[in-house]
């Protein structure tokens, strides 16, 4: 069970982060 609930943490970390970069990304792309 233990490793179930870190997977999804991490699972969830991961996609965050993968938005913050897309937004960021497309900021970017907008500036330009």
């Amino acid at each position: 069970p233990e490793t179930g609930e870190k997977q999804s943490e991490t699972a969830i970390f991961l996609a965050s982060v993968s938005l913050a970069l897309s937004a960021i990304f497309v900021a970017k792309s907008k500036k330009d």
